[in-house]
């Protein structure tokens, strides 16, 4: 099997469908680098709002409050909602505008998957967490099963692949961006298309040294494509002990990333995979958690736009 094709049967494993590498019949496209960034962007750690048995803020207002939902082409719209109704109600309001059913919405705030049994005041307008600004809820369509999807065109950068399977790093040192990271020996890298992406592409450089935050650090997060179960899960169980409040979780050792990443196993081939994400990170927002008592290797990022995903990393399961 190719690389390429290893990694076209590992995404279609995780998508538990067909991937192809152009449109081919009713094939959807499959914007994988939006569902990353949402899956990434902003957890909130603060507290496990999954589980609305504990003791978690709430709304003690009465007013309405708007709020903004956004899918993943970008387009929005503002709705008038009660703190107090459930994500099962706001879900039930989204249906009768845009007409997707309530089983078919993933409705993500700050990187958390809600539940559709708390209420929106548990996530939003509480003592914990009142934006001052116009809060905007990530609006998902699930992945349907045995779907046919393909890669969109200049996704991919095949001209920084590297095959890492036989590479050992025992003993070795390795800097980007002022900060030590581990290389993903044992897996394969496919990387994403880009360059000339941003304002320039010096965050990118190699160099092992930062002026000016120029070249960003390099950092692994696990994930899956449809939720929020991975390396952000962590951030949530952790985080009353290392509670930096609401941001994106990461670390620059694949094997912890490694962690918090299911094995999926391709339908076609019988093969199992673990996928996880290479990004770069502004090194001046980075915090670790060894700073509050917690591992070295574990870092927390405030902001969205000081993350970058620029590579896939997969791993064979023999």
């Amino acid at each position: 099997m190719s690389d390429d094709s290893i990694l076209f049967d590992a995404l279609g494993a995780l998508i538990k469908g067909n991937l192809y590498k152009k449109k081919t019949g009713n094939s959807n496209p499959l914007d994988f680098e939006k569902y990353v960034n949402f899956s990434m962007s902003k957890a909130c750690i603060s507290q496990d709002y999954s589980d609305t048995s504990t003791n978690v803020y709430q709304y003690t207002g009465n007013e309405k409050k708007k709020l903004t939902i956004q899918s993943l082409s970008g387009s929005t719209f503002e709705m008038n909602i009660d703190p107090n109704q459930s994500i099962r109600d706001l879900k039930k309001s989204i249906e009768s505008k845009i007409g997707e059913s309530i089983d078919n919405q993933n409705l993500i705030y700050f990187g958390q998957l809600l539940s559709n049994d708390a209420t929106i005041g548990q996530y939003i307008f509480n003592k914990k967490n009142n934006p001052k600004n116009l809060p905007t809820i990530h609006y998902i369509t699930k992945l349907k099963s045995n779907g046919d999807y393909h890669i969109p065109d200049n996704f991919l950068d095949p001209y920084y692949d590297y095959d890492f399977r036989d590479i050992d790093d025992t003993g070795k040192k390795f800097m980007r961006g002022g900060l030590e990271y581990k290389r993903p020996c044992g897996w394969i890298r496919f990387a994403l298309k880009v360059n000339g992406k941003y304002d320039n592409d010096d965050w990118l450089d190699s160099n092992g040294t930062s002026v000016n935050d120029s070249e960003w650090a390099v950092s692994y997060h696990g994930t899956l494509l449809t939720n929020t179960d991975s390396i952000v899960k962590y951030g949530l169980e952790i985080g009353k002990k290392y509670d930096f409040g609401i941001g994106i979780y990461c670390t620059p050792n694949i094997e912890t990333a490694e962690k918090y990443s299911k094995i999926c196993k391709s339908e076609k081939t019988g093969k199992k995979y673990i996928i996880v994400f290479q990004n770069r990170v502004r090194p001046s927002a980075i915090h670790k958690a060894s700073e509050v008592g917690g591992p070295d290797d574990y870092w927390f990022v405030p902001d969205g736009k000081d993350i970058r995903p620029y590579s896939i990393c997969v791993k064979i399961i023999q």
